[in-house]
C-alpha cells in the first residue's frame, strides 16, 4: 500500500523534518478517544490523522471533531508505543492533511521508519 506520490512525498518529508525539530507529533483528542475517520486509499481501514504542529491540528478540530483538541504526543512515546498499535488495530497514520481531510496515508510502520531516518 505504501506507494506515494512525489506530492505526497514532500509533504511527508516535511511533516518528518518538522517532527523530528519539535520532537512532537500531534493528533486531535475528545473524552471520547482519538480521531479517526476511513481510509481514502482503503476502503474498510481506519486512519488516525497526526500532524506536525499544533496550530495545524486545531484547524481540524472543527465540524464533526468539533469536541476534539490538538494533544501533542513525545516523538519518543510514539515511536515506541503508538506506531505498534496502530499497526496492531489495523490503522494507517495520516499525516499533515489538508483542509478537506487529503493526504499522505500509510502504515504505521512505513511512518517509523521515515521518522527513523530508515527510508
Amino acid at each position: 500500500m505504501s506507494s506515494i506520490d512525489a506530492v505526497n512525498e514532500a509533504s511527508l518529508r516535511r511533516f518528518v523534518q518538522a517532527v523530528r525539530k519539535s520532537r512532537e507529533i500531534w493528533g486531535l483528542e475528545s473524552e471520547e478517544g482519538w480521531a479517526l475517520c476511513e481510509s481514502i486509499q482503503v476502503p474498510g481501514t481506519n486512519v488516525m490523522p497526526f500532524w506536525s504542529s499544533e496550530s495545524a491540528a486545531a484547524a481540524h478540530g472543527v465540524d464533526e471533531w468539533v469536541e476534539y483538541q490538538a494533544t501533542p504526543i513525545d516523538l519518543d512515546e510514539f515511536l515506541e508505543h503508538w506506531t505498534l498499535g496502530l499497526a496492531g488495530d489495523g490503522m494507517l497514520a495520516g499525516v499533515d492533511w489538508d483542509d478537506s481531510l487529503e493526504g499522505v496515508e500509510l502504515e504505521a510502520e512505513v511512518l517509523e521508519e521515515w521518522l527513523l531516518g530508515e527510508r
